[in-house]
């Protein structure tokens, strides 16, 4: 998924089911976010995220999860929308998401 603005691609979502850093386990996919610095703050990923959310759940995904760097601001917003630390690591958390 991508948000643009004014012809510009300002922020990308994607899940994929790979053995990555935000691997959880078999069946469920890990995502990943990214939106441009001049247009964080404004509500883009928490949409991306939601977009992402429900694509998952209508294709009969159960869960999603993510790994986010301990220090980085976003890991609040996957709090908010229901994400659970489920392994703590030295730099990063891996989270899980219920659909």
């Amino acid at each position: 998924m991508a948000a643009e603005e004014k012809g510009q691609i300002v922020g990308i979502c994607w899940c994929r089911e790979i053995k990555d850093f935000g691997h959880w386990q078999e069946g469920v996919p890990s995502l990943a976010i990214f939106v441009l610095k001049p247009y964080r703050g404004r509500g883009i990923g928490g949409r991306l995220l939601a977009a992402m959310k429900d694509a998952l759940k209508s294709s009969g995904y159960r869960a999603v999860s993510l790994s986010v760097q301990k220090n980085n601001p976003a890991v609040r917003l996957y709090q908010r929308a229901g994400f659970k630390i489920v392994q703590e690591r030295q730099e990063d958390y891996i989270m899980l998401l219920s659909l």
